[in-house]
């Protein structure tokens, strides 16, 4: 029981990749399963705030409300991803690759600004789910951090 626990908390810190947007994020044990086999990735300080504010729109519960905050953040979280751009490539990283997947994750980031721009509600989970899976795409590419 106390290690089904500590999975619920790792689980709520961090944003897991969902296999349906309608739904809470990925299960707790799969979810654990990704921070056993490298723990989280070692941000670039730019990509922090991002991953900070996208961490706590995705665990909103769907619905109305969810989609009304994250869209009152496109445009501040749109910022963040020009500052990560303009940050260069992080050490160690094929370029082809990052330049690659930010560039997945800001059209991703696009699509959902237009989408809330609009107030098209319909859509709204398929284009949340799929900029939060190009961020996952993006930060896959990083090393994990050192504990």
């Amino acid at each position: 029981m106390k290690r089904f626990a500590l999975i619920a908390v790792v689980v709520a810190a961090c944003g897991g990749k969902s296999k349906a947007p309608e739904t809470a994020p990925a299960d707790p044990a799969a979810h654990a399963e990704h921070h056993e086999e490298g723990g989280e990735p070692a941000l670039p300080p730019g990509l922090v705030s991002f991953h900070e504010k996208l961490s706590q729109l995705w665990h909103a519960a769907p619905g109305p409300q969810r989609a009304t905050d994250t869209c009152g953040e496109t445009e501040l979280m749109a910022q963040q991803l020009d500052h990560v751009n303009e940050g260069g490539l992080p050490a160690g990283l094929d370029e082809a690759a990052w330049n690659e997947h930010l560039t997945a994750l800001q059209a991703a980031w696009t699509q959902l600004q237009e989408d809330c721009e609009q107030h098209d509600q319909e859509n709204f989970e398929a284009k949340f789910s799929a900029a939060h899976d190009a961020f996952h795409a993006l930060i896959a590419l990083l090393p994990a951090a050192s504990k």
